[in-house]
């Protein structure tokens, strides 16, 4: 019942997104704003994620939303809902495109990877290894429609030559320009950290250390879970939220939870990418979602 009321909620979501992007762009009587930084649509990335959390947050959710889906999927006999649920896997996976998340999508097209290789060396039917060029078709077609921008956004590589001091950054390079900062500050405080309180200021102090005035000015986290535990409580802390994280694994393998292992390996790619526990909607991840969805199928047993 809370697994299909997550599905409810992700279709909500959606929707609720939807129809606030087409009132901004009723409002503006075109699809798009221009902004300091080019165009920038109403359909898409921030725009689209704006009135529910950072784009990256919802498309962890949405990512686990379709995981979630295929367990549903398999466990309902109703003819009628199984075809609910293929359409609401599809629509997630848009939605995903259009929120641009390209970490999110690398980490659902790794897990799909790894799942369709498994089933086929466990059921020899290896036809299933085909599974992952869905999501990369998916992917494919969308950015042969998407605007010039878009499709950008989604090709961007880091630039290892970068000018740290400069402003000619994308997402890629600004990571880059975070994690070398972010690897200073632990460095600096290898056993206990700077401390919670102190570890953005720790960090902004890198970042004027090192002339990355860009992250300084915007005020950049570390956009990695793991360098932002390190810097907060040290290698100790990181440390135990590996652990965390391998026990949950450990669990949801003993317990054959393949809905919570995938979730998991899925979220623990995001956090490669992204400072996922700075703000609650990452934090409920681990501390709600993980725990209810080991317990559910404990309880199954």
């Amino acid at each position: 019942m809370a697994l299909k009321a997550f599905w409810w909620a992700s279709i909500l979501a959606i929707f609720l997104a939807l129809i606030y992007a087409a009132y901004r762009s009723i409002q503006a009587r075109a699809f798009y704003e221009e902004s300091p930084f080019g165009r920038r649509y109403f359909f898409a990335y921030t725009h689209l994620a704006t009135p529910l959390m950072h784009p990256g947050y919802l498309a962890t959710y949405l990512g686990m939303a379709i995981f979630s889906t295929v367990e549903l999927h398999q466990a309902e006999s109703r003819k009628n809902w199984l075809w609910f649920y293929r359409a609401s896997i599809i629509l997630f996976l848009i939605f995903m495109l259009l929120l641009q998340a390209r970490i999110n999508l690398l980490a659902f097209m790794a897990v799909i990877g790894l799942g369709a290789f498994y089933i086929a060396w466990k059921r020899k039917a290896y036809l299933w290894l085909g599974l992952p060029f869905i999501p990369i078709l998916a992917l494919g077609l969308f950015m042969a429609f998407a605007s010039p921008g878009m499709r950008d956004r989604y090709v961007q590589l880091p630039n290892f030559d970068y000018d740290i001091s400069g402003d000619d950054f994308n997402s890629a390079t600004y990571r880059l320009a975070e994690w070398k900062c972010a690897s200073a500050v632990i460095a600096d405080n290898f056993c206990w950290g700077t401390g919670i309180g102190d570890n953005h200021q720790a960090l902004f102090d890198s970042y004027r250390e090192f002339k990355f005035w860009e992250g300084l000015e915007k005020e950049y986290n570390a956009h990695n879970q793991f360098l932002e535990t390190a810097i907060s409580i040290g290698i100790p802390g990181m440390c135990l939220l590996l652990a965390g994280l391998l026990y949950f694994l450990y669990r949801a393998q003993r317990q054959k939870d393949y809905l919570a292992l995938s979730c998991l390996v899925f979220l623990i790619i995001c956090l490669l990418t992204e400072s996922m526990f700075e703000r609650m909607w990452g934090v409920l991840i681990p501390t709600i979602f993980i725990p209810f969805l080991l317990q559910q199928s404990k309880g199954s047993d």
